[in-house]
Parts: structure tokens; C-alpha cells; sequence
């Protein structure tokens, strides 16, 4: 298969997978997802990662 048509079918996998993604409605709901043993939720872990990553930086 010719690198071109390889290219297509990647990026049209790829479109599609971020289809699904966005017709799941699983991006609306970060505020109800727990992520770790303290019960922070995703929001609150990015939240406090990218705070850690800036005073680290600092």
C-alpha cells in the first residue's frame, strides 16, 4: 500500500476514534470521574499535577 494511502487510513482511524470519544458524552463528565486513592477527581489531579509541574519549574 502506498505511503499516502497508509497516511488516509491513519488519519480516518483516527477520526473516527475521536468520534466515538466525543459521542460517548465521556468528556462531560471529568467532575464525576474519581482517579485515585484520595478521591480527587480528574479535574482536581490535572489541577494539582500542573501546580506541581509550575512550582517545580520555578
Amino acid at each position: 500500500m502506498p505511503q499516502g494511502a497508509e497516511d488516509l487510513a491513519a488519519v480516518v482511524g483516527e477520526g473516527l476514534n475521536a468520534a466515538s470519544f466525543f459521542a460517548s458524552g465521556a468528556h462531560q463528565s471529568y467532575q464525576n470521574l474519581v482517579v485515585d486513592n484520595a478521591g480527587r477527581n480528574a479535574i482536581q489531579w490535572v489541577s494539582d499535577w500542573l501546580n506541581l509541574q509550575i512550582s517545580r519549574a520555578v
